[in-house]
């Protein structure tokens, strides 16, 4: 009977894959790094993988490849790790605009945003409805976490259709002549409210 005593000081030769630039928790990147990496040894045996994580805006994932006999070779990865949403502020509107677009437009001006990781926040709009419009403006993180405001306003860009009367043919004052003007003419209109006349 013979015994053979492997002596194996070479560590797993490591290949590093790739993972997406963000995750919403540490363990959904650990996960991602340890699918992404594999190993090969000179010595057949198992080859063991562990993942550990530094830090979470700038997140540095390393991923160590142990063998049999304790050599170990390790790879990193870099990510972010977010999964808060854009703190977003919300400012103020007129009450009335005559084109949606008008109405969109000064919501994404009013609204502002930061965010607990350095990068760029995408904000979005979307409306419903016109006499009575909700404006929705959303503030997106590069993770992808989402907050959002709102605003109520008019999109109103149609005049009161006007109902002409009849007034006598002569007055003995502008202001009779004027007042009767007025009380002979109605107005309606598509969106509800008061209508001024003069």
């Amino acid at each position: 009977v013979y015994t053979y005593t492997i002596n194996d000081n070479i560590p797993p030769t490591i290949t590093t894959g790739t993972i997406s630039s963000c995750y919403l928790t540490a363990a959904a990147a650990e996960a991602a790094a340890l699918g992404a990496t594999s190993a090969t040894d000179n010595c057949l045996g198992t080859i063991t993988f562990a993942a550990s994580t530094a830090g979470t805006c700038s997140a540095m994932i390393t991923v160590t490849a142990t063998d049999g006999c304790g050599n170990v070779s390790s790879t990193t990865y870099s990510t972010r790790i977010d999964n808060t949403a854009p703190t977003i502020t919300t400012g103020t509107i007129s009450s009335c605009y005559l084109t949606l677009a008008a109405a969109e437009s000064a919501a994404l001006g009013a609204t502002t945003a930061t965010d607990d990781c350095p990068g760029t926040i995408t904000f979005g709009v979307s409306t419903v409805g016109t006499c009575s419009a909700m404006i929705t403006v959303t503030a997106t993180d590069v993770c992808g976490n989402v907050s959002s405001t709102t605003y109520s306003t008019r999109i109103d860009n149609t005049a009161p259709t006007i109902t002409t009367g009849t007034i006598s043919s002569c007055y003995l004052t502008l202001a009779a002549a004027e007042a009767a003007a007025l009380g002979a003419t109605t107005a309606t209109d598509d969106c509800p409210g008061t209508i001024t006349f003069g």
